[in-house]
């Protein structure tokens, strides 16, 4: 047995590197794109984000307010990192969804369920899941599941 049974029973899936097929990593996107008032980042992120990946979190003490994109594979090299398993002899294996058919393809990435790794600065730990940076991504991610259910099998719209 390559990974042991028990190594799934002991992590959560977010938590689990090979379960994770999705991760929130900041944007190259300039800050002017994040939304400020009048209208909230929820609020702009409910009516903006099914159209791409994208979305924003409002700011927090101290800090500006950031720009986010939903990847695979990850960009970071923290995220890179994680989503590598080791075994005992320290062997490393990557999840299914990073095998490609080609350089950049990956035939196993569209699945029917996304779980999610995202940075401590959209949610701290499991304390902060009602932050305001956490409701914002929640109304994203709600916008963007709405779009996609919409899209055909091929891709399209």
């Amino acid at each position: 047995m390559l990974i042991p049974q028990s190594y799934y029973y002991r992590h959560t899936p977010g938590h689990n590197p090979l379960l994770v097929n999705r991760f929130i990593e900041e944007s190259k996107t300039p800050a002017s794109d994040v939304q400020v008032a009048p209208m909230s980042q929820f609020r702009f992120n409910l009516l903006n984000s099914g159209k791409t990946l994208a979305f924003g979190t409002s700011r927090r003490k101290g800090e500006p307010a950031k720009q986010w994109r939903i990847k695979f594979p990850p960009e970071t090299e923290a995220f890179n990192k994680f989503s590598r398993y080791k075994t005992a002899n320290q062997k490393t294996y990557l999840p299914i969804v990073w095998e490609t058919k080609f350089p950049g393809v990956y035939p196993y990435k569209d699945t029917a369920y996304w779980i999610i790794r995202c940075t401590k600065e959209i949610i701290k730990d499991h304390n902060d899941i009602r932050s305001q940076q956490a409701i914002d991504t929640y109304a994203a991610l709600y916008a963007i599941s709405l779009a996609l259910r919409e899209r055909k099998p091929d891709g399209t719209s």
